[in-house]
């Protein structure tokens, strides 16, 4: 997870309000954090079984890379964990795209 020298949240802090510039930081980046490290573990998981698309296979170094992620990228990802449920290697091995 990117680092916040200092910054330290517990789960009450992390919630509270009013809205906090750094807190929002903080959250953004584990969020992101948290999406890319799903993203790998899913493709790990399923490297075995099949081959990626480029652009699929490097999907958890491009969020991690990002200072935005598009909203259609989690579009992407739940299509990628439906696929996955689904077990169709196709839409697994397109980013869950099967159409």
């Amino acid at each position: 997870m990117p680092a916040f020298p200092g910054v330290c949240y517990d789960d009450a802090a992390l919630v509270a309000f009013p809205p906090d510039g750094s807190r929002a930081e903080f959250l953004y980046a584990r969020m992101i954090e948290r999406l890319a490290r799903s993203v790998e573990e899913i493709i790990q998981g399923c490297s075995s079984h099949l081959e990626f698309e480029k652009g699929v296979a490097r999907l958890s170094q491009r969020l991690r890379a990002s200072s935005r992620v598009a909203p259609e990228l989690y579009c992407i990802y739940f299509d990628l964990l439906k696929a996955v449920r689904g077990g169709t290697k196709q839409g697994i091995a397109s980013g869950g795209d099967e159409s």
